[in-house]
């Protein structure tokens, strides 16, 4: 029997200077209801199979044939593994999708942030965020550490109110399976308004951002299969412009010809004359 494990629920946080701080590196997980509704249904289904083969094992003492029993019972493994591994594969996808607390070196120190891992590479993510915040009309610098650094402005969906937010990106991952990790560190001070909800909030931020990641990485396929494109039809261009000058040439060629043509009937007319005046 499958159980997703109980796993430890993060501190409780406290804030200054800071606005996060004490990180958990523990994530928390639900399963959505459509794939919880999917797994229930394949519960039930199993939970049908089972008493159907417990009817069938009493009736076995009178007519039921063993070959029939011996495919219920495989029906019944069977169904039990595919329900085991759709549970697995729902909650590790509902994993992956998240972001979670942790800590980024930022200079000589690591600060608390907010992580999260998208399944692409850094310019792709990179291009996302920038774009994200030119349509907020937000400008950030690089600091040397790094970090894209917008401070004292409100991106809504965190807080109403005025903070400083450091970005940094890193890669991971293979180059066939390529990752990149986004941190976010969030500095402010004074009556901020949703201070106590500020992880959760930049948590969801932070996810959400996978539809924008997404957006990118479309965008940047569709900018290489239109320099591909143009890259053929310059291909193309070429071989008839190659074609062309290799029709003029033929078209020449073929005016020597006829040019040579009657310059040879000439001369066989004037080889005739001489050969009929010595007959």
């Amino acid at each position: 029997m499958f159980s997703i494990p109980n796993l430890p629920q993060p501190q409780n946080e406290e804030r200054g200077q800071q606005v996060i701080d004490k990180p958990c590196c523990y994530r928390t997980c639900s399963i959505p209801n459509s794939l919880s509704c999917q797994f229930l249904n394949a519960a039930q289904t199993i939970k049908n199979y089972s008493c159907k083969f417990k009817v069938l094992k009493i009736k076995q003492r009178v007519n039921i044939p063993l070959p029939q029993i011996i495919h219920l019972t495989q029906i019944h493994f069977m169904l039990k593994q595919l329900a085991i591994l759709a549970g697995l594969g729902m909650w590790a996808t509902n994993i992956s999708a998240q972001a979670f607390e942790g800590k980024v070196k930022n200079g000589k120190t690591e600060e608390p942030a907010l992580v999260m891992v998208y399944d692409y590479p850094e310019t792709i993510v990179e291009n996302a965020l920038l774009a994200k915040f030119a349509d907020k009309q937000l400008t950030g610098t690089l600091t040397k550490e790094s970090f894209r650094f917008y401070p004292n402005v409100v991106i809504d969906e965190v807080s109403k109110s005025k903070l400083d937010y450091y970005f940094k990106l890193e890669s991971n991952g293979k180059k066939t399976d390529p990752k990149t990790t986004l941190y976010l560190i969030m500095h402010g001070s004074g009556d901020i308004e949703g201070a106590s909800e500020l992880p959760s909030r930049g948590k969801s931020f932070l996810e959400k951002m996978v539809a924008n990641v997404k957006r990118s990485s479309d965008v940047m396929e569709i900018r290489k299969q239109e320099s591909i494109l143009v890259d053929e039809e310059n291909a193309l261009s070429d071989l008839q412009k190659t074609q062309k000058e290799l029709e003029e040439q033929l078209q020449a060629n073929k005016t020597k010809q006829e040019t040579q043509q009657k310059i040879i009937a000439s001369q066989k007319m004037l080889l005739d004359d001489l050969k009929a005046k010595i007959n």
